[in-house]
C-alpha cells in the first residue's frame, strides 16, 4: 500500500492504492472500504485528488499508465 488521498472537502472520503488490487475508497474515516469497481487497471501505484477539483482524481499504474476519474468511484 501507498500514502492515501485524502479529500479536501471531506477528511473523511480517502481513496488508496492497493499494488496488485486496485483502488479503494472510504467515505467514513477508514472504517469501511470499498473497491472502485469501474477501475481499469490493478497494478497501481498512486493516487492523487485534483489539486483543483475535489470530485477528480488520478491514478499512476505501473505500466498502464495516468488515469484520470471521478473520486466516487462511479
Amino acid at each position: 500500500m501507498f500514502v492515501p488521498a485524502i479529500s479536501g472537502a471531506d477528511p473523511n472520503i480517502m481513496t488508496i492504492n492497493c499494488d496488485m488490487s486496485g483502488v479503494y475508497i472510504t467515505s467514513d474515516g477508514g472504517d469501511t472500504w470499498k473497491p472502485f469497481e469501474s477501475f481499469p487497471f490493478s497494478n497501481t501505484q498512486r493516487v492523487l485528488v485534483a489539486p483543483d477539483d475535489d470530485n477528480t482524481i488520478y491514478v499512476s499504474t505501473f505500466g498502464g499508465s495516468v488515469f484520470k476519474g471521478p473520486a466516487a468511484g462511479q
